[in-house]
């Protein structure tokens, strides 16, 4: 296993809301702890915008990660609301000192959300993010190439509309960090150790539409499609599909 975050220091993070598109949304990150645990909140208003909103941060700057010995994400949880998260990685940034606005391009997103308020743990692997490029389904990009992550987002959205997103959120992160998964006991099973909350998301029940041919006519369309059951689910049910699974 290797940390990617902590050390949380808010330097290392910048706010990119929906109010490059007239929203009204906001969010930021604030280390906690001394830096041992770091908080993303804000507020997220779909309203503005008809339905669509995001709040997120940002890595600064061109982050050079090389993760191609390890299996996906650790994504290390101290607490939560019920609300759905993304992790976003992206290989193709803009260069700071060449271009000085920021164009669009392909973004490899991962969700989560946890029903519990003991702390947790999120394996996110690498081969479940999937592809977008300005919020639609990207089914012709190449694979997310692990030896070259330049970037990585957190983010609050609306889904476009869905009203348990709406509003203040919260959500506190011990840490980031790089896995390999164990040899001979399947790739669920992740090194690390602790008495936590697995969260090991099914993606088909996560993402049901991915995969399936987009429908939205637009270019424009900027907002994230498909549905997502985890969303949309009571802490009860969340445990019964097997989205919280039992302490470790």
């Amino acid at each position: 296993m290797a940390p990617v975050f902590p050390p949380w220091n808010q330097a290392d993070w910048v706010p990119q809301d929906d109010s490059l598109r007239g929203g009204a949304s906001s969010s930021q990150i604030v280390p906690n702890h001394e830096g041992a645990t770091a908080i993303f909140m804000g507020k997220l208003d779909s309203k503005k915008l008809g339905g669509a909103g995001f709040a997120s941060v940002m890595t600064t700057g061109v982050r050079k990660w090389d993760w191609t010995k390890y299996e996906g994400l650790k994504i290390r949880i101290q607490n939560a609301d019920h609300k759905t998260y993304s992790i976003i990685l992206k290989n193709d940034v803009p260069d700071d000192k060449t271009e000085s606005k920021e164009r669009s391009t392909i973004s490899y997103e991962y969700h989560f959300s946890h029903h519990n308020k003991q702390p947790a743990t999120v394996l996110a692997r690498f081969e479940d993010f999937t592809p977008f490029y300005r919020g639609k389904l990207a089914r012709d990009a190449p694979p997310l190439d692990l030896k070259n992550v330049k970037r990585l987002s957190i983010m609050c959205r609306s889904f476009f509309g869905r009203l348990e997103q709406e509003g203040e959120f919260r959500i506190e992160f011990k840490g980031f960090d790089t896995y390999r998964a164990k040899k001979g006991k399947g790739k669920d099973n992740a090194e690390g150790k602790g008495k936590e909350v697995l969260i090991d998301v099914d993606r088909k029940k996560v993402d049901p539409q991915v995969g399936e041919e987009n429908k939205k006519d637009s270019e424009e369309d900027w907002e994230m499609v498909g549905s997502n059951d985890v969303a949309n689910a009571k802490p009860e049910e969340a445990d019964k599909n097997g989205w919280t699974c039992s302490v470790m």
